[in-house]
């Protein structure tokens, strides 16, 4: 299923997401059935979109359903999946990184004094440290 998949969006995302909250689940609580599946489940919708159509998460529940149909779950339990992986986050992370590098990270060539400099070389800085740890984040360095 995600074999193809280009956007980022493929079995390892799923494994980093899935390792991510089961992560935090041990530290903060809730059902790590619950939280497992819906974190390893969460962009089935974004497999079907390499050909650039948006795609709804909503409208990928009846594929999950589907999916959750194989597994020994109750339908509570499928509902609160289907309940967190319709209520998740979507972010495009490719395109906030790119422009950390593409823009933000040379807004400091364009400073017309010392204390604009200084200011940008500051910021800079901070941008550099969140970005490096995102991305280790991000590649599961963390």
């Amino acid at each position: 299923m995600f074999k193809l998949d280009s956007s980022g969006h493929d079995i390892n995302h799923l494994i980093r997401t899935m390792n991510r909250v089961l992560y935090i689940q041990k530290r903060e609580g809730g059902d790590r059935v619950i939280i497992g599946i819906a974190a390893f489940l969460h962009d089935i919708y974004n497999n079907g979109k390499r050909d650039g159509a948006f795609c709804f998460t909503k409208d990928s529940i009846p594929k999950i359903k589907e999916i959750l149909s194989n597994i020994n779950l109750d339908e509570e339990q499928v509902n609160e999946i289907c309940f967190c992986i319709e209520n998740h986050e979507n972010y495009n992370w490719y395109s906030v990184i790119y422009h950390f590098y593409r823009k933000l990270f040379k807004l400091g060539d364009n400073m017309n004094t010392k204390t604009a400099k200084d200011i940008a070389t500051k910021r800079i800085d901070f941008m550099k440290n969140f970005t490096e740890e995102f991305l280790n984040e991000w590649n599961s360095k963390i």
